[in-house]
């Protein structure tokens, strides 16, 4: 999968990613199932901010409005309100941690597993990339 076949599939999220997006081929999966997971959760209002790797791990910035209108909400209690948006940023802050977590030990190249490793810069790579 490519940095394009993702941003076509997953449109929405990067509708707005002003920061824009840059990792290696490797981490690809583990960015197309974070955006496929939060689709699944049928969350609204999510848009990637920046993607990138810093200190050998991958990090996700993102912008969540869940959009209510007035009308959508005049009914409703406050409290039952902040605590459904409470849920959904714990959905997403926990989906990307996963992401996050396993790039730490996913090659930044190839995509099997790896280790972090200091040359000069900070990379997960494995045995074969960390060769070349």
């Amino acid at each position: 999968m490519t940095w394009d076949e993702i941003v076509d599939k997953h449109k929405d999220h990067f509708s707005n990613c002003y920061c824009g997006y840059s990792c290696g081929p490797g981490w690809l999966p583990l960015i197309n199932g974070l955006s496929t997971s939060i689709e699944m959760l049928g969350i609204k209002g999510f848009e990637y901010h920046q993607i990138k790797e810093k200190f050998g791990t991958l990090r996700v910035y993102y912008n969540f409005d869940i959009g209510y209108k007035d009308s959508d909400v005049e009914d409703l209690d406050p409290e039952d309100l902040k605590n459904n948006e409470i849920k959904i940023l714990g959905y997403i802050d926990g989906a990307i941690q996963l992401a996050e977590r396993m790039s730490a030990v996913t090659c930044e190249r190839c995509g099997v597993i790896g280790k972090i490793r200091q040359s000069g810069w900070v990379k997960c790579l494995c045995n074969t990339c960390n060769e070349l």
